[in-house]
């Protein structure tokens, strides 16, 4: 699997986006599965930052955590138990963006706020 980063980094971070180039981070996982891998997943169009957890409870049973991430692998960070941010791993790098700095491509760093998820689509492909 390849994925072509420089195209997600013209992203235009947008609050609550959920249409290319405007999309919020949550919008650019589901922009990436989508074109990436052929998979769709749940906009959470009702779901703002505020609301992310509830959100991320409505998906979950689609995702299993894991302790590796392999690309493609969601990258969850939390405060306390609520989710404040998501990315996905690609490359040895997260791919996300965030209000100040826009789309990133940055090195992976393990944070003790961090969980990681694995699509349950991903699962079989690893498996195999």
């Amino acid at each position: 699997m390849s994925a072509n980063i420089e195209k997600y980094l013209r992203n235009i971070h947008t609050p609550n986006g959920r249409i290319y180039p405007h999309l919020d981070c949550w919008g650019l996982v589901c922009y990436v599965y989508q074109n990436e891998l052929n998979i769709e997943l749940d906009l959470c169009t009702d779901c703002q930052k505020n609301t992310m957890t509830v959100g991320y409870d409505k998906i979950k049973g689609s995702f299993t955590e894991v302790k590796t991430p392999r690309d493609f692998d969601v990258i969850c960070y939390f405060k306390h138990s609520v989710l404040v941010h998501v990315g996905i791993y690609i490359y040895g790098h997260i791919l996300h963006t965030d209000s100040k700095k826009g789309s990133c491509f940055e090195p992976f760093k393990s944070n003790p706020c961090m969980r990681i998820f694995r699509h349950e689509k991903m699962r079989l492909f690893y498996e195999s």
